[in-house]
């Protein structure tokens, strides 16, 4: 006898997991089994149950944007939607590619700010090998920047994604 089951034959029941503190970290573990077992991101249990992460961001709409005359701290525009970036808003599609607002400091190098005053020919020449030199400015809450330089730092490929938003 062959049963034939289709998605409309289910539903789903969600609960958090429970978590088991270790001296290594949590240990996630099934909400719905007794005794309980370890969960992993990805990865279907042998009672069927997965865990799945996900994260979350509030999108303020482009009309709210606007009405409120929200200023994006990039590029100083009213309108289009935004996501909040520490005490203000920036667009969802990057505005400015070429402008980073990072989530932490980087680590600035006195060498970094030294290749930063080399003449154009050599300083690419030395950034082929150190990745290229990134001068950081500071900028108020408001989004406008005041003029004062924190540091520079070399920014290596591929981590870039990492350093900011």
């Amino acid at each position: 006898m062959t049963i034939k089951l289709g998605q409309k034959d289910f539903k789903v029941r969600e609960q958090p997991p429970k978590l088991n503190p270790t001296k290594n970290g949590v240990q996630v573990l099934c909400p719905f089994c007794t005794p309980p077992h370890a969960l992993v991101p990805g990865e279907a249990a042998v009672c069927g149950t997965t865990l799945r992460v996900t994260a979350v961001q509030a999108v303020l709409t482009s009309h709210a944007s606007r009405f409120n005359k929200i200023k994006c701290l990039k590029c100083h525009q009213f309108g289009g939607e935004m996501v909040m970036y520490n005490t203000g808003y920036v667009h969802l599609v990057d505005c400015m590619p070429g402008t980073r607002l990072l989530t932490q400091p980087p680590k600035f190098s006195k060498s970094a700010k030294a290749v930063f005053g080399l003449p154009k020919g050599l300083r690419d020449f030395v950034e082929k090998s150190t990745g290229k030199v990134q001068q950081v400015r500071e900028i108020d809450a408001e989004g406008t920047e005041t003029g004062r330089i924190l540091g520079y730092f070399f920014l290596k490929p591929g981590k870039d994604k990492k350093a900011g938003a």
